[in-house]
């Protein structure tokens, strides 16, 4: 019984260290974004920033009834 205790206690303390640190990676790469904007560095997005942005724009104008796939993925122009 003790041992399913302990590791009922280690996987426990494993998972919140892992979510600690995802929030501590967060909060500083929130940091450095706001000290980026505050200096007025411009920066090339990546190439993980355009994909993300292009799929988050495509799922935000299809929830909203908006049809996007008349034009393409670097117009700014929406057909409803």
């Amino acid at each position: 019984m003790f041992r399913e205790h302990m590791m009922n206690f280690l996987e426990a303390a494993v998972v919140f260290l892992l979510l600690t640190n995802a929030v501590s990676v967060l909060a500083a790469t929130s940091a450095i974004r706001l000290l980026h904007a505050f200096a007025g560095a411009r920066r090339e997005p990546t190439f993980i920033e355009r994909k993300l942005g292009l799929v988050l724009g495509r799922t935000a104008q299809s929830r909203d009834g908006l049809n996007v796939s008349t034009f393409g993925p670097g117009s700014s122009e929406v057909a409803r």
